[in-house]
């Protein structure tokens, strides 16, 4: 995945030469992070692995019942229907407007960059704004999430999922060790996430 992230930040790092345009996302902008973001199951468990290992137990509790509210909600409306719905992405800081997990973002919240001004991304989901072509680098996410997978011994699962859905799917799995969650995956409830996340 790192792999794919730096031919990504070259290929923009191209566009941007060719065309003349900059890249204008700044940091602590948090207009994208309004949107219902897929991810694949190599990126969840990736994201699952970093929280188990550094945020605080008490942080990482109350996070997942923002994550479980937001699957349980996010995969029954549509992409304009949530962003309408101004629900800030559950890995984003109240106080700093940092994103929590940047380092280990899916590909999805990297590919959103724009070289129209960042102050139209934070209008309604009917404006337009302008961002580089990244088809291609969505792609060799796709190919090297179904690769890992296969590697895995999981190949017939593929498809991504919407963000909370994946990070808790990739939790169960790191917490049990076990694919077994795939075959069925519903985000459990908050009270049995944190039952599972107290055994350890």
């Amino acid at each position: 995945m790192d792999l794919v992230h730096q031919r990504f930040l070259r290929k923009i790092q191209a566009f941007e030469e060719a065309q003349g345009e900059t890249v204008s996302c700044t940091r602590g902008c948090t207009a994208c992070c309004k949107q219902q973001v897929l991810a694949t199951v190599a990126e969840g468990l990736v994201i699952a692995r970093y929280l188990l290992k550094l945020y605080p137990k008490e942080k990482l509790m109350s996070l997942l019942s923002v994550l479980e509210f937001q699957a349980k909600f996010q995969d029954k409306v549509s992409a304009v229907d949530w962003f309408d719905s101004n629900n800030m992405c559950g890995f984003v800081d109240e106080k700093t407007h940092d994103c929590t997990i940047y380092k280990y973002r899916p590909a999805m919240c990297r590919f959103h960059c724009v070289i129209s001004p960042a102050e139209d991304c934070a209008k309604d989901s009917g404006h337009t704004v302008a961002t580089p072509d990244t088809t291609e680098a969505e792609a060799h996410v796709l190919k090297s999430s179904v690769a890992f997978m296969r590697a895995a011994g999981q190949g017939g699962v593929m498809a991504p999922g919407t963000l909370p859905t994946v990070t808790l799917m990739g939790l169960s799995i790191l917490q049990d060790n076990s694919f077994d969650i795939l075959k069925q995956f519903k985000p459990s409830s908050y009270a049995d996430m944190v039952a599972m996340f107290n055994k350890k």
